[in-house]
C-alpha cells in the first residue's frame, strides 16, 4: 500500500514540477546526487527534487489559510492575519524544503554508523566461514542473506 502511494505522490510530484526542476533546480542542487546514491535510496535526484518541492508547495498552499484564520481568530485583524499567514507559509515551506535538502546526509550518515557498528562481527562471520574452506564468493552471498547485518548485507 504505502509503496504504491509513493510511486503515484513520485509521479504525480514528477509530472507537475518535473520540467520546473529539471530547468531550474538540477544544476544548482546536483551535490545531492552522492547522498542519494548513497543513502540507498531508490530515487532519481530530479524525482527527489520534485518530490521536496511539490510537499512545500502543498504546505504552501494549506499552510496560508490555516495560519491566516487562527491569527484573524487571535488579533482579530484580517490583514494582520492575511500577512503573517503568508509570511509564516513562506517559511514553512522553506522549513519543508530544507527538512529534505538534508535528509539523504543525515540517512548517510545513519546507514554509514550501522555499518561500522556490525562490521566487525560480520568480519568474524566471515572468518568464521572462510575456516571452513567456503569460496570467498559463497561466502559473501551467504553473508547478504543473512538479515542480522542489514547494511552490509545490502552492499
Amino acid at each position: 500500500m504505502t509503496d504504491d502511494f509513493n510511486e503515484k505522490y513520485i509521479s504525480l510530484s514528477y509530472k507537475l514540477v518535473g520540467n520546473f526542476v529539471g530547468t531550474y533546480l538540477v544544476d544548482e542542487l546536483r551535490d545531492l546526487r552522492p547522498d542519494i546514491q548513497k543513502a540507498n535510496m531508490k530515487i532519481t535526484l530530479v524525482e527527489y527534487l520534485s518530490v521536496s518541492l511539490f510537499t512545500s508547495l502543498i504546505v504552501f498552499i494549506f499552510q496560508i489559510p490555516l495560519i491566516s484564520i487562527i491569527l484573524m481568530l487571535l488579533t482579530k485583524s484580517i490583514a494582520l492575519g492575511l500577512i503573517a499567514g503568508f509570511i509564516l507559509g513562506i517559511f514553512c515551506s522553506a522549513g519543508i524544503f530544507i527538512l529534505f535538502y538534508i535528509y539523504p546526509s543525515v540517512r548517510v550518515q545513519a546507514r554509514c554508523k550501522k555499518i561500522n557498528e556490525s562490521l566487525p562481527f560480520a568480519m568474524f562471520y566471515l572468518t568464521t566461514i572462510s575456516g571452513s574452506g567456503t569460496p570467498p564468493l559463497t561466502m559473501f552471498k551467504m553473508l547478504a542473506q543473512f538479515k542480522e547485518y542489514e547494511e552490509i548485507s545490502e552492499e
